[in-house]
């Protein structure tokens, strides 16, 4: 599974958005509880301009997964938080974070609160 992640990583820095996308979800459709792959895909739809499509996939991930205070759900809230930012949806970034606030560490608290307050 790693390696479909770091040949994501290499379409993402060739600019092949569309074909990390598809390796992504392929991935998720495997392996539900893969937060590195929500992680990469949050990002690659940043890049894609499709921040709708992110919060839809990523509300549904969410749903579908027990999340614990542990380092390998971070990667993806941060890229949740900067997509909000980015898009001007800090209604999305404060549902998130009152949803979660709980397991995030101090990066992403700060981070949150840097981007939101």
């Amino acid at each position: 599974m790693q390696a479909r992640t770091e040949l994501a990583k290499i379409y993402q820095h060739q600019n092949k958005y569309d074909e990390a996308e598809k390796i992504l979800l392929e991935l998720l459709s495997i392996e539900k509880r893969s937060f590195y792959a929500m992680a990469e895909l949050i990002y690659v739809y940043n890049k894609m301009d499709k921040p709708e499509k992110c919060f839809q996939l990523f509300d549904k991930f969410l749903y579908d997964v027990q999340i614990e205070k542990k380092r390998k759900p971070q990667a993806m809230f941060n890229n949740i938080f900067k997509l909000c930012a980015k898009y001007r949806k800090s209604d999305k970034a404060k549902e998130y974070f009152s949803t979660y606030s709980k397991i995030l560490d101090e990066r992403n608290i700060l981070l949150y609160k840097q981007l939101f307050s």
